[in-house]
């Protein structure tokens, strides 16, 4: 582990370290690689503030810097947020953000995810990109029922703070043994939820951007066979897929059975697609993109790298001092031997 990953904060509430605040200041700029002005050094207390002299225009301090970026980024979210509100009926509550409120919950949260931990981005086309999410979709856009997650985590099936213990917890569990797994098809109904989730691979071409490339070659048989090739589990998090026959009232479950394109610019192929549960089931805009091949840009896709590196985020976060996580990014290059065994195991599998 390099050095500034040893780097240790103590965050408050507000962000802020416990502590000497010229070290913490000393720690960010060793972090980030970047300057910090001597306003900051004074008055910033560690975190990204945008109120002084809304930002010291040419100021090359790197907290400066990202607070342009924040403020800029949460405009255009409070922005879109009430265009979404505005097309939406029958919710409860009056919408009241804006964008300051959006920057100010965002220190609340340290500038990680409020669900898993990570550390955000705030340009687009970013993976861990942040988001304005509502915490239960029938409130409309209101100050205690909106959080700052990765767009990852945005997605139809609504995760609690306790879905990534159970992940985490339930990822390092035997496989389900072929009596076991018989047994949470007929409990989980899975025959229904599998022919729904077929159902949904069949989208208008119109909802696209663009074609996808190939022919769709999957079928409600092949999700079956499916399923029972990956033992029940979810291709990137390995959560047990199904909803308990207690929980079936629960529209959108988060451990719903979900088809996913592993690579989302080609169609339902047999080598293109994995079961997952439903709530990894993020909006992607890669087929939006000038060039949607260029991977040097990010987007939400899951993967199973970006699984592991929300553990690792995991493990930073309950370190006693806390760690601050490195980006994705960043982690990604410093665990390219961890990829390559992963991309091998399941190269391994496929061919047996």
């Amino acid at each position: 582990m390099s050095d500034y990953l040893k780097m240790t904060l103590h965050w408050s509430r507000k962000g802020a370290p416990h502590g000497n605040l010229s070290t913490y200041l000393e720690t960010c700029a060793a972090f980030e690689k970047g300057p910090i002005c001597d306003h900051c050094q004074i008055y910033g207390h560690g975190q990204f503030h945008y109120y002084h002299g809304k930002y010291k225009r040419n100021c090359i301090c790197f907290i400066c810097k990202q607070s342009k970026e924040i403020a800029l980024f949460f405009k255009k979210r409070a922005a879109s947020t009430k265009r979404t509100h505005l097309l939406k009926y029958g919710e409860i509550g009056d919408y009241d953000i804006d964008e300051d409120y959006l920057i100010e919950l965002n220190d609340d949260q340290g500038h990680l995810c409020a669900v898993l931990k990570i550390r955000l981005r705030f340009d687009s086309k970013e993976h861990c990109m942040a988001s304005v999410d509502r915490i239960n979709n029938s409130i409309t856009y209101t100050k205690m029922n909106v959080r700052i997650t990765c767009l990852e985590v945005n997605t139809s099936a609504k995760w609690s703070p306790f879905d990534i213990h159970y992940l985490i917890e339930g990822f390092f569990q035997p496989d389900p043994t072929d009596s076991q797994l018989e047994s949470y098809y007929d409990e989980y109904s899975m025959f229904e939820d599998l022919k729904t989730a077929y159902d949904s691979t069949k989208p208008g071409a119109s909802r696209r951007t663009r074609s996808l490339e190939g022919e769709k070659e999957i079928s409600f048989i092949f999700l079956v066979l499916l399923y029972f090739f990956q033992k029940g589990r979810s291709w990137y998090t390995r959560a047990i897929l199904g909803v308990p026959p207690h929980e079936r009232h629960i529209t959108h479950h988060p451990s719903a059975a979900s088809p996913e394109r592993l690579n989302v610019l080609k169609d339902y192929t047999l080598e293109n697609t994995v079961l997952i549960d439903l709530r990894c089931q993020s909006s992607n805009y890669r087929s939006t993109y000038t060039d949607p091949e260029d991977y040097d840009e990010g987007d939400g896709n899951w993967t199973e790298m970006k699984f592991y590196y929300v553990m690792y985020a995991q493990h930073c976060c309950h370190s006693k001092p806390r760690i601050l996580p490195m980006y994705y990014e960043d982690w990604l290059a410093d665990n390219q031997e961890l990829e390559t065994i992963k991309l091998k195991f399941s190269k391994k599998n496929t061919d047996e």
